[in-house]
């Protein structure tokens, strides 16, 4: 089970965010680069390991061009990991 925003969530769960930024073809290095945010800090929020910062979530909505809430919902990991 992961911890995301404080909440128990199933493993195998992701956010959306990690699946967006896999389609679009960027590496966690890439994302680093537009947003400022060390890599390992996004892979963390992208697991549901470490929260999402207020100034980090209007961040990465503007990279991304996506609305928060649809960016930052969970989604099954398609990968199996």
């Amino acid at each position: 089970m992961l911890m995301v925003n404080g909440q128990v969530q199933e493993a195998g769960m992701v956010l959306k965010m990690r699946v967006e930024r896999e389609r679009r073809g960027w590496s966690l290095t890439d994302l680093t680069v537009k947003t400022g945010i060390d890599s390992s800090s996004l892979s963390m929020c992208e697991r549901g390991l470490l929260p999402i910062y207020p100034g980090w979530r209007r961040r990465l909505v503007e990279v991304f061009g996506m609305p928060e809430a649809e960016l930052f919902t969970e989604v099954q990991d398609g990968n199996g990991k």
